[in-house]
Order: C-alpha cells, then sequence, then structure tokens
C-alpha cells in the first residue's frame, strides 16, 4: 500500500547506507531517507525502487537545475517522474525533450509523448514499430501522415497488428510489391495471406520473385499459400524449382512438381545437379 507524505513525516530516517540495507534486510517501508543525504546516486536509488512518496518529498528539495539534470541522466525510464518533473520546472526550460520523446515512445508512454509535445517524425513512427506498442502507435499515427514506408518497416519487423491498421492507408503494391516480397523472403505466413488478400498485390511481381524466394528459404506453408493463389513456379528459368533442390526443401520439391508447367529438367538439369551435388537423395529420387 502506497504511504503518503503526512505518514511518511512519522518514520524513521537513515542515511542513504542504511536505508538501502534496511530494505535488503526485508523492511521496506519501516524507514524513510533522510533528506540530509540526498544525493544523486540516492535520487536513482528512489526511482529504480519506485519509492514515488520520498521522492516527492526529495523533489521539494532540489533546485530547478538539479530537477534538469535528473531529466536528463536518469539511469530508467519512469512515467511519473518524468511527468512529475517537467510538470515542476516546465516544458521550456528542458533541453533534451527530444530524446525523451523518444525514451517515451520505446517504454509506451503515451502521456509524457503527450506532455513532451513534440513534431512526429516518419522516424518516431518506425520507433513505435519497432518495439511494437499499439497505443503508442495508433496516438503517433493519428498525429501524422501515414507512408508505406510504416508498412514496410512493419512488415520487416513481422507486426501484422499495425500491417493491418496501414493497409487501408497506404498502397501495397508500392516497388513492385515490396511489402509482400519481404514477408515472403522472411517466411511471415500471416502477413503474406493479410497482402495477398488485398486487390491491389500482385503475386507475379518481378517474375513472381515472392514465390521464388519462398521456396529458397523453405517457407512451405507460403509456397502453397502462393501456388493456391495462382503464382508461377516455372518462372524465371523454374527458379523455385531448381533452388528448393539446391536448399534440401522436400516438401516444396514435391509440391512444384505437382504443377504441370514446372521443368525439372530446366537449365541442363540444374535441379537433380546440385540435389546430387548436396546429398539429397530423396529429392534426387523424386526427380528422376
Amino acid at each position: 500500500m502506497a504511504i503518503n507524505t503526512n505518514q511518511l513525516s512519522k518514520i524513521p530516517k537513515l542515511t542513504f547506507q542504511a536505508y538501502k540495507e534496511s530494505e535488503s534486510q526485508a523492511h521496506p517501508g519501516c524507514y524513510q531517507l533522510d533528506l540530509a543525504y540526498l544525493t544523486l546516486d540516492s535520487l536513482y536509488y528512489l526511482i529504480e525502487r519506485g519509492h514515488y512518496s520520498q521522492l516527492d518529498l526529495a523533489f521539494t528539495k532540489l533546485s530547478k537545475s538539479d530537477m534538469l539534470g535528473l531529466l536528463e541522466n536518469m539511469p530508467v525510464f519512469d512515467e511519473r517522474i518524468i511527468i512529475r518533473l517537467i510538470n515542476l520546472v516546465g516544458l521550456s526550460l528542458v533541453r533534451n525533450k527530444k530524446e525523451l520523446f523518444q525514451s517515451s515512445i520505446v517504454n509506451g508512454s503515451v502521456k509524457s509523448v503527450q506532455l513532451l509535445n513534440q513534431e512526429i517524425t516518419t522516424s518516431d513512427l518506425i520507433l513505435s514499430i519497432k518495439y511494437g506498442n499499439l497505443e503508442m502507435f495508433d496516438y503517433l499515427l493519428a498525429k501524422s501522415e501515414p507512408s508505406v514506408e510504416l508498412l514496410l518497416h512493419a512488415t520487416d519487423l513481422n507486426k501484422i497488428q499495425i500491417v493491418e491498421r496501414l493497409l487501408p492507408l497506404v498502397d501495397p503494391s508500392f516497388d513492385s510489391d515490396l511489402a509482400l516480397r519481404i514477408a515472403c523472403k522472411k517466411g511471415y505466413f500471416d502477413i503474406t495471406k493479410l497482402l495477398v488478400s488485398d486487390s491491389r498485390v500482385n503475386i507475379h511481381s518481378q517474375a513472381n520473385y515472392a514465390l521464388c524466394w519462398a521456396a529458397r528459404k523453405g517457407h512451405l506453408a507460403i509456397v502453397k499459400l502462393l501456388v493456391e493463389k495462382g503464382a508461377d513456379p516455372s518462372d524465371n528459368d523454374n527458379f523455385s524449382l531448381k533452388h528448393s533442390c539446391r536448399n534440401g526443401h522436400y516438401e516444396i520439391v514435391k509440391l512444384l512438381l505437382q504443377d504441370s508447367r514446372v521443368d525439372k529438367h530446366a537449365d541442363n538439369d540444374y535441379a537433380i545437379a546440385w540435389a546430387q551435388e548436396k546429398g539429397f537423395e530423396q529429392i534426387v529420387q523424386l526427380l528422376l
């Protein structure tokens, strides 16, 4: 249970070292830090431990420059402390607003982001995608312009919920369906399925690149999906078959050979030559 400042004034005071020792001896809340021993180390300790009542008392002893120093050097992100200190010193005096803003994004603190009130850039949105906080991403997106760059980053990081949010706002066919190619190459089945369901996406782009790389990388479920959607496994001189043979993807080879368009002898029997070279006997038997 939180201790209010009135209760705290009645609790015995200790030096910083004694205070830490009392905590290690399982006596949390039985003592308080004597503000006569207030140092940066002791403040950092209170922040790390989340001792907000004692921090509020400590803040009354700090000058604005001390508070600004805390904001610039906090050892851990703490939304309550950041908001409290900014309210005490005034936002105009905070020198590292952008750094705090980005730390707030990383830590998912929408309240801090709102308080810091910085211009939102594409880099900020990409940061929110990387750390996967949907509430933060939604907040930033609502205050900025969506871009296909965000879709590409979300796809690359396998953030399907963000991809779902962006699809109605941007064109997924950008750069010859780059988003689909990324998803297929990396093996992100759910994102691939989502993208191929969009009528703007062309699964045949760049000589069926998506299928070629899914086969090469061994992503069987994606290969099945793309073939079912009409992708041509014979495209690019039977690249899909040749490279699935070369990399030992037996189930994919078996699937591709069921398609009448596939030529297992393409490129001077490249497929069987590499299967033999690599010692993939099961694949060799399929090709004979």
